[in-house]
C-alpha cells in the first residue's frame, strides 16, 4: 500500500484549522471547486468536493467533506520538522 501525505508547511511556520479550513502563515490553503476524475473516489460520501488547491507553484486535487470538520488551535512547527498532509485527510 502505499501513502500520500504532502509537506503543507516547514519549520518556523504557523498551522491552524478553522471549520475544516487550513491556514499556514495566515493564509487559506482552500482551492476552488473542481471537477472530480472519478466520482468513485467520493464514496461513501457524496456530498464531498473535490478542490483543486495549490502548494507554490504546485497544483493538485483533494477531496473535501463537509462531514469531518475540525479546529486546530494556531501550532508552530518546530524548526527541523514538517507539518504533514494526506490527500484525503478528512477521511485519514
Amino acid at each position: 500500500m502505499n501513502i500520500v501525505k504532502r509537506v503543507v508547511a516547514v519549520g518556523g511556520d504557523t498551522v491552524s484549522e478553522v471549520n475544516g479550513e487550513l491556514f499556514v502563515n495566515g493564509v487559506s490553503s482552500r482551492g476552488e471547486v473542481a471537477q472530480c476524475p472519478d466520482r468513485a473516489q467520493l464514496e461513501p460520501d457524496p456530498n464531498s468536493v473535490c478542490r483543486r488547491a495549490r502548494s507554490g507553484a504546485v497544483e493538485y486535487l483533494t477531496v473535501d467533506s463537509d462531514n469531518f470538520v475540525r479546529d486546530i488551535e494556531a501550532t508552530l512547527v518546530p524548526d527541523g520538522h514538517f507539518w504533514l498532509r494526506g490527500d484525503h485527510r478528512d477521511r485519514s
